[in-house]
């Protein structure tokens, strides 16, 4: 089974220089930050792409449920 590690960064810098936010493809509304060396796309889902989904995200304004794809590419 996959894990998940999740890091609370608050203790942190909040250094917004070093991060891109990823917004909700329905409303615009900011879900997570990704570093800068990722790139974050979004894109129309296909009956392939659904397959290889590793979380889902809630739109916290909108309520949309987004399924994320880690890629290696």
């Amino acid at each position: 089974m996959p894990r998940i590690l999740l890091l609370v960064l608050s203790q942190m810098n909040n250094d917004d220089e070093h991060a891109n936010p990823v917004k909700c493809p329905g409303c615009g509304a900011r879900l997570f930050d990704v570093p800068k060396r990722v790139d974050a796309q979004t894109a129309l889902p296909t009956l392939e792409r659904v397959r290889h989904i590793s979380l889902f995200i809630k739109c916290h304004k909108c309520g949309r449920r987004i399924g994320v794809i880690r890629t290696t590419e």
